[in-house]
């Protein structure tokens, strides 16, 4: 909006009034006759008086009225002034000169689709006359007077309409906003008129507001997730939704809610095994140490486009998938099942959410060394023992390891349960990453 005080109006339009105080002269003549009544004889002329008038003005002067102001119970679409002319009719017998006062209320308001100021004469002028000769003048000089006065306000109001434009306000608004946004604009709509004043209010329109954005990653730090890149465009983020959970029953789901950082971290391990697992973690994550699936839901408020408000705002959820880069030099395809925990489908076993492939020709990237340990139809306590005392002895500080254990398709799903705390056990006391599958 632009605020235009009522001051700043009145200097412009006296600025025009005495200009044309100063070169306002108008001439015009008055003829009078007294007629008497000769019954058949007619009409006689007894009186007849011809008198040549030289108008100038002697003072001209303008007052804010307001804005609104009722007039007869109507309520005006903009804001009054009322200008005053003194001035005097002069002629070459002192006793016939005439002296005037004019009032002119002026209506000025603010066209829309212009976006400019229009000012108008609101009605007649008011006119007194003074002088000896006064009386008799008075029907035909007062509306030549309200004539001209009404065409002198109206040179007035016009030039001073001229010089309150807005456009170049306008334009630098403009030319700021463009600097952020290259398809902003700004218009005017309507002004309100009141006692002090104007205010011209209008609209800023720029590209449709974004929708937010959130991502997040593994931290510098390798001991949680940052969300630092995720923000809500013409809004603020008041918290961030974190959950998780583990594949093939490898741990307990989680969730943690922060409203004062991007930051999911864990708290610190007591030290990393020789083969690269974290040891001593009391709130482990998928990704950092186990394979499994962390989202993200961000909340916050956002300014909205039409009405100005805060209103709230929440994202989709975002998921990504972790685990160990398992690589595998085998002949032919290996496949390693993953299905999310959770209470088993009444159908059938929980259903599968991926196939990860560790094998074969399409295989990318560099995976950690991978022992793999084939158990085939059963768990093999031997064997696990001689996993855990073969690594707690191994004097290898250089390499990093994972262990797959593979047993047959379909035995996790009819013994994984029963299995499950040994699995757990043998995880806690190995310094490498477990996977079984």
């Amino acid at each position: 909006g632009i605020a235009i005080r009522r001051d700043f109006i009145i200097d412009r339009i006296q600025l025009e009034l005495d200009a044309i105080k100063a070169s306002f002269v108008r001439k015009f003549q008055f003829s009078h006759r007294t007629n008497v009544d000769l019954g058949f004889l007619g009409d006689f002329d007894a009186v007849r008086v011809t008198i040549n008038y030289t108008i100038g003005l002697t003072g001209a002067s303008a007052q804010w009225l307001g804005g609104m102001v009722p007039v007869v119970g109507v309520v005006l679409p903009g804001g009054l002034i009322a200008i005053t002319i003194k001035g005097h009719a002069v002629t070459s017998k002192p006793i016939f000169n005439l002296g005037f006062e004019a009032t002119q209320l002026l209506l000025m308001t603010f066209d829309a689709s212009s976006e400019e100021f229009v000012a108008a004469p609101f009605g007649s002028a008011t006119v007194n006359l003074t002088g000896a000769f006064a009386a008799l003048a008075e029907s035909r000089a007062k509306p030549r007077i309200q004539a001209e006065v009404a065409a002198a306000v109206k040179a007035a109001t016009s030039a001073m309409a001229g010089q309150l434009s807005l456009k170049s306000r306008k334009d630098e608004l403009v030319s700021q906003l463009i600097t952020i946004d290259d398809n902003a604009n700004a218009w005017f709509e309507h002004a309100v008129f009141t006692p002090d004043g104007v205010i011209v209010r209008g609209r800023v329109v720029l590209t449709g507001r974004r929708g937010p954005t959130h991502g997040f990653a593994i931290a510098a730090g390798k001991d949680g997730y940052s969300a630092f890149e995720s923000w809500i465009p013409g809004g603020r983020v008041d918290s961030f939704g974190w959950s998780w959970k583990w594949f093939n029953n490898a741990g307990d789901a989680g969730s943690a809610n922060t409203a004062d950082r991007f930051l999911l971290r864990r708290p610190g391990a007591s030290g990393q095994g020789r083969f690269g697992v974290m040891l001593g973690l009391k709130r482990p994550l998928p990704g950092l140490d186990g394979m499994g699936q962390v989202c993200l839901v961000m909340r916050g408020v956002q300014v909205h486009p039409v009405t100005g408000d805060l209103v709230p705002v929440s994202t989709a959820r975002k998921c990504k998938r972790f685990g160990f880069d398992v690589r595998l030099a085998a002949v032919g395809r290996v496949f390693l099942r993953e299905w999310a925990p959770g209470p088993r489908d009444p159908l059938g076993p929980v259903a599968e959410s991926a196939i990860h492939e560790a094998s074969g020709a399409d295989v990318r990237g560099h995976g950690a060394n991978t022992l793999v340990v084939r158990m085939a139809d059963m768990l093999d306590r031997e064997a696990a023992i001689s996993l855990r005392d073969g690594l707690a002895n191994s004097r290898r500080r250089d390499a990093g390891l994972v262990i797959l254990i593979l047993f047959s398709d379909g035995r996790l799903m009819q013994h994984g349960s029963e299995w499950l705390a040994e699995f757990n056990q043998l995880a806690s006391e190995l310094e490498a990453p477990l996977v079984v599958n």
